[in-house]
């Protein structure tokens, strides 16, 4: 990440009604991981952070394997802390998921566990629980992500025209101050799912931002399902006996990839990425009682792209969008300030083509994926982060390879605003 002062002068920035000032603009923090599976070539992509400490965040940040004629090909995630955005490119990363081979199914057919992008909650060394006491859970996290088993060929490539089962791999996680470690490990599946709660819900898949903290809980948006119908929404997770567990599931609408931010009035916003008819459209809910009901309170159409869509807010409160804007692939990536019961214009974050050139024939860039959190660093200032992948594809995709250029990796910005902070955490 380039030092904010330089990027004042020299960086694209993207301003806003409310308060935001600008975006930050620099090259890729993370971009290719120090070990994979088998050693196959592969580079960072999705991240979501979230607060470990008073003065620390982590990246959970997924691997993406580059192979001919594949996408969506994932190995696992990393975490990485960091205390300051200027060292995040060098700090250390912690494998704390990979792909497993399996043995040959009942067809004598070799299978790949395939882990995709995990999700989080965490409370954080020295926040404090609401009535001002040390939190039993203090230190101690959760993650979970969906694994599918697929068919390999020889060469140990899968694709996705045949059949998958769905695993889900659940983990519970401690940070010492020094030390980031995976304390518990299951994969739960494929014929019992991991409970969402207490009334049947079953976890699919988690959504495009960590957990935050409500009262002495987590909350985290995921996929759930029951009685074979999926649902977003909203995960209460409470610490008991001992670790993390899920005790509540609160359905919210339809999609996938959900997101959720507290905004400054204390209220909770979600939104998730709707497909078919609806591609184009946002929506937006919002909670009133800590996720207890929820109401729709925008719906805007031909808004975005068959693109990954997700809700977030600035260090003081202000809620917007991010998604690839309506009309074509993903080589941009727009916000729009939430206003009431409607988006505002749209603002530019980044534009790949006009940065990077225009690609040879059927490839495109790709800039997607946007997550964000609102975490206190070294400086003891609240920073809003905002994270997405970039990376170039080809179309059709079968038989070519991904060219892996300087620009392929995760990103990591930070949102300037003007106001007080409004503090995720109490330390």
């Amino acid at each position: 990440m380039m030092p904010i002062i330089m990027l004042l002068i020299a960086s694209v920035t993207a301003a806003m009604a409310g308060d935001v000032v600008m975006i930050t603009h620099g090259p890729p923090d993370v971009s290719l991981p120090r070990e994979t599976t088998d050693n196959l070539p592969a580079r960072y992509g999705i991240g979501l952070s979230l607060q470990v400490s008073a003065t620390e965040a982590a990246l959970f940040c997924n691997l993406r394997v580059i192979a001919p004629g594949m996408f969506d090909y994932e190995d696992g995630t990393d975490v990485i802390i960091f205390d300051s955005l200027r060292t995040l490119s060098t700090a250390k990363p912690v494998a704390i998921s990979r792909n497993r081979k399996q043995a040959a199914d009942e067809n004598g057919k070799a299978r790949l566990l395939v882990k995709f992008p995990m999700a989080a909650g965490f409370w954080p060394l020295e926040a404090k629980a609401v009535d001002g006491s040390r939190h039993p859970g203090e230190g101690q996290g959760f993650g979970f992500c969906q694994a599918l088993s697929l068919e390999t060929d020889k060469r140990g490539l899968f694709t996705w025209t045949k059949p998958f089962v769905r695993y889900v791999e659940m983990l519970q996680f401690s940070y010492s101050g020094t030390r980031f470690q995976v304390t518990e490990r299951e994969i739960a599946g494929p014929t019992r799912l991991p409970p969402a709660g207490s009334d049947g819900w079953q976890l699919i898949s988690p959504g495009l931002s960590n957990a935050i903290p409500e009262g002495n809980n987590l909350l985290l948006p995921v996929l759930a399902q029951r009685d074979g119908q999926g649902r977003c929404g909203v995960c209460r997770w409470q610490w008991k006996e001992g670790q993390w567990a899920a005790a509540e599931f609160v359905p919210v609408g339809p999609g996938s990839e959900p997101s959720l931010v507290r905004v400054a009035d204390g209220s909770l916003m979600f939104a998730t990425r709707l497909g078919g008819d609806e591609q184009s459209t946002v929506v937006v809910w919002r909670s009133a009682d800590a996720g207890k009901t929820w109401q729709e309170i925008v719906r805007q159409t031909e808004v975005r792209s068959s693109s990954p869509v997700s809700i977030h807010r600035t260090a003081c409160g202000t809620p917007f969008i991010a998604t690839s804007p309506n009309g074509g692939k993903r080589p941009r990536l727009c916000f729009w300030p939430i206003e009431a019961t409607h988006l505002a214009d749209s603002r530019l974050i980044r534009d790949c083509t006009q940065e990077f050139g225009v690609r040879p024939k059927e490839a495109f860039w790709c800039v997607d994926h946007p997550s964000s959190a609102v975490v206190r660093l070294a400086d003891t200032q609240w920073h809003a982060l905002l994270a997405y992948r970039i990376k170039t594809y080809f179309l059709p995709t079968r038989g070519r390879e991904e060219p892996v250029l300087p620009q392929t990796g995760c990103y990591v910005e930070e949102i300037i605003s003007t106001g007080p902070a409004v503090p995720e955490w109490q330390f």
